[in-house]
């Protein structure tokens, strides 16, 4: 029987090992103990992913400052809770992309075949290809297919991913930091396109 916190994170639309068949990674966190040794992190909360529609994200890490404060771990505590009062907390995996005051360290899977639909996020996001192939779509009609060691820093652009494999999944590696809107003709970009509900769907 699943305890409370399972329970929790369970309500919350969390699930474990979304990898379509892809090795299930680790996340490994060290901090530095009250005698200025270095030291892992005990393994406090579950590797959990939120289904996106055919595509699943998982955070590994998550700030809400610049530059960051690691005094007493009151970062990782605040990482690490299962209480959705924290802005940081694992918990809100999946709800959103971007932290307007930090950053998020985001392992994404997916599935053979799906597509995301195009949308922007007012960010810069630098992502590696770590496995499969993905293609990179944006508004203008351009694309690119990247494979494994390829990277992007993508700029507030309007975009889609989508997986052209119908037998192999796929994994990208991803940090979103929050930027100052660009200003395009006169008018300020804003977030389009996202929806907490997923964004995935098969190609057909």
């Amino acid at each position: 029987m699943a305890d409370s916190k399972q329970q929790q994170t369970l309500s919350s639309g969390l699930l474990p090992d979304i990898t379509y068949g892809m090795p299930n990674s680790a996340r490994i966190i060290t901090t530095v103990d009250n005698n200025g040794k270095s030291r892992f992190v005990p393994q406090r909360a579950p590797r959990l992913y939120r289904d996106r529609g055919g595509y699943a994200v998982t955070f590994n890490y998550v700030t809400d400052e610049l530059p960051l404060k690691m005094q007493g771990d009151i970062d990782l505590n605040g990482f690490l809770t299962d209480d959705a009062a924290s802005p940081t907390s694992y918990i809100h995996t999946g709800n959103r992309i971007v932290n307007e005051r930090g950053m998020t360290f985001t392992t994404v899977n997916f599935s053979p075949g799906v597509h995301t639909s195009m949308h922007r996020t007012l960010s810069v996001d630098f992502v590696v290809v770590v496995e499969g192939q993905l293609e990179l779509e944006l508004d203008s009609g351009e694309s690119l297919r990247l494979s494994p060691g390829d990277v992007v820093v993508q700029r507030q652009t309007m975009h889609r991913w989508t997986n052209p494999s119908q037998d192999r999944p796929a994994r990208i590696i991803t940090v979103t930091s929050p930027a100052q809107a660009l200003v395009i003709n006169g008018k300020e970009l804003d977030q389009e396109g996202f929806s907490v509900d997923g964004m995935g769907s098969k190609s057909t």
